[in-house]
């Protein structure tokens, strides 16, 4: 299968800098956008990744920076051992999560930094979708959209009311143990499919029926586009950064567009 990916970080209307990275191959994108064509029938390993630093943490725009830059490193690592993907990704997370406290302690910050993470992992013959904290993964599919990831917050655990239930309950650093929910997506992707990865500056600002009408449009970069204006139109209050990935067969290429 090949993969037509858009990635789009931005700071939004409101905030003063941009915590949020998308991670597209070895692409990092922050502030800015990227298209990439990838073709995953050559069997290399490959990454989608989206990570939000939390607002209300110091150096946030480290936290994601770092989870991604490791995990980017270590997919990458041809002398890494993936037999078992499931278990080697998430001890990675883990390991990031610790450095991320380390890294706190050493900077005296008075609330240690941290980061979410979502998206997928294709790695030892396998496609891994990943999520950590509440930014989210999507499949648009026969027009409809479908959410594939569970907000870590206590509004969805424990039903606690908005706003105090946005409040995560796990998360990469922050002092937290993360609960790293990976699954094997394995052949559930098909041509035809789109993904969708975003920051939480997209769903607090749009509804997912909106997301699902302007996901319609037929270019990936358009659809990218449309979605980050619409959320800056409802107030930008946050970083908004959104991936939308097309999938189609293969035919054995990679190559990135300007």
């Amino acid at each position: 299968m090949k993969l037509d990916i858009y990635c789009i970080s931005d700071i939004g209307c409101v905030r003063d800098g941009n915590q949020d990275m998308a991670g597209a191959g070895l692409c990092l994108i922050r502030d800015s956008q990227t298209g990439l064509t990838h073709d995953l029938g050559d069997g290399k390993n490959f990454l989608l990744l989206m990570s939000d630093g939390m607002g209300g943490h110091q150096h946030g725009e480290m936290a994601s920076s770092h989870t991604l830059e490791q995990l980017r490193s270590l997919v990458f690592d041809g002398r890494r051992d993936w037999s078992r993907p499931e278990e080697t990704l998430a001890e990675e997370i883990g390991r990031i999560g610790t450095e991320l406290d380390l890294k706190s302690v050493g900077m005296q910050l008075d609330r240690p930094m941290g980061c979410t993470l979502t998206g997928f992992v294709w790695a030892g013959g396998k496609t891994l979708l990943v999520n950590v904290g509440d930014s989210r993964s999507y499949i648009y599919r026969d027009g409809m959209l479908r959410r594939l990831t569970r907000d870590q917050t206590l509004h969805e655990r424990d039903l606690t009311p908005l706003p105090q239930g946005k409040a995560l309950y796990s998360c990469i650093g922050a002092g937290v143990a993360p609960e790293v929910d990976i699954r094997d997506y394995s052949g559930r992707l098909f041509p035809g499919d789109r993904l969708l990865l975003c920051t939480d500056g997209l769903t607090d600002m749009v509804g997912d029926d909106i997301i699902e009408a302007l996901l319609a449009e037929k270019q990936p970069d358009r659809a990218a586009s449309l979605l980050v204006e619409r959320a800056k139109i409802a107030g930008g209050h946050d970083n908004v950064s959104v991936a939308v990935a097309d999938i189609s067969q293969s035919n054995l290429t990679t190559t990135l567009q300007p």
